[in-house]
């Protein structure tokens, strides 16, 4: 079995609670999550995606027909090592339906990997799509957990894409699917139905060179508004949309860019992020209003800190260093 950081403590907390081992046999399985709701455990084993009841141990195959060839919920070697995409299916909000990505790699050129720790010299084949070579051909399913086939989300007639980002939107009818074209020139934002498979863009991104991804996208709970980041000027940094792609407000701004966005208090309007405002060679914490109003740097020492807020924002823990100053933490009010 493979897990990591908190979903594995997880998966070992239910394991503890309900005296059993969640899932037998000896098949190597990745990607445990606990669904919303706490009744499930998912996971990935035979290129497949599976549930285990946690009320009665029982497991089933959310997907079927999952091979090496077509892998259903799984990624392939490309798609993390490129794309820096680290799941292949993600629950609904409600724990009603599960998306997903299949990944057909018929296409997609193998080499012969030697396993030089094997003493009689024993190879592995490695799909990789080399330059200019066939891409995997990814699409985005969503399935439901009472049962029906499998809907396919509309992302085009052009298959030679990525598919980098999914996120579900918080009223877990429908999908956010970010569509990047193979050259990395334009990504589209793409609005899905999750009960349909009906698609729309709501806004696109385009440069003539290259358009680095990120993992900023956020959708307020409100269902009508999301945060978006983008390097359309330059220097990466947050705006403000409603779901149609108009812009509301642009909440940052300046000769600096943000690196990451920590947490958003929707109760009290603000946005709290990471950005190198003070300096390129720092990493200070800042928060901002949704209309973009208040802009204020939180973390004061010169360096870098990376700052997890608590779920209510009310607080947050800092890592802070610099180059005379080796790693502390503190833990400290939002203000």
């Amino acid at each position: 079995m493979r897990f990591e950081g908190s979903t594995a403590l997880a998966w070992l907390d239910l394991k503890a609670q309900t005296g059993r081992t969640l899932v037998s046999g000896k098949a190597t399985i990745a990607d445990p999550k606990i669904s919303p709701d706490g009744r499930f455990v998912s996971f990935v084993r035979d290129h497949n995606v599976w549930l285990v009841n946690l009320a009665d141990g029982k497991e089933r195959a959310i997907t079927q027909g999952g091979t090496e060839e077509r892998r259903k919920g799984e990624l392939d070697w490309v798609y993390p090592e490129e794309l820096d995409i680290k799941s292949a299916y993600w629950w609904a909000p409600d724990s009603s339906a599960i998306a997903y990505l299949e990944m057909d790699e018929r296409k997609v050129s193998q080499y012969p990997l030697v396993d030089f720790s094997s003493p009689s010299g024993e190879s592995e084949m490695e799909r990789y799509p080399a330059a200019g070579g066939a891409n995997p051909i990814v699409r985005v399913f969503v399935v439901s957990l009472g049962g029906g086939e499998p809907r396919a989300m509309d992302t085009g007639a052009d298959t030679d894409i990525y598919i980098p980002r999914v996120n579900w939107l918080t009223d877990s009818k429908h999908l956010a699917i970010q569509r990047l074209s193979r050259t990395q020139t334009t990504l589209d934002l793409l609005i899905a139905e999750a009960t349909t498979g009906k698609t729309r863009t709501a806004l696109s991104e385009t440069d003539p060179n290259w358009i680095n991804l990120s993992d900023d996208l956020y959708f307020l709970k409100d269902g009508k508004r999301f945060l978006w980041s983008s390097e359309r000027g330059g220097y990466r940094h947050l705006y403000l949309y409603d779901l149609e792609g108009k812009q509301l407000a642009q909440l940052t701004k300046g000769e600096w860019e943000v690196t990451a966005v920590d947490a958003v208090d929707e109760a009290k309007g603000l946005v709290y992020f990471t950005a190198t405002e003070k300096s390129p060679l720092e990493r200070q914490l800042y928060r901002v209003a949704l209309d973009g109003s208040g802009f204020a740097r939180i973390s004061k020492e010169a360096g870098s800190h990376a700052a997890v807020l608590a779920p209510n924002a009310a607080a947050f823990y800092d890592t802070f260093s610099n180059a005379a100053a080796p790693p502390r933490q503190d833990l400290c009010r939002a203000d």
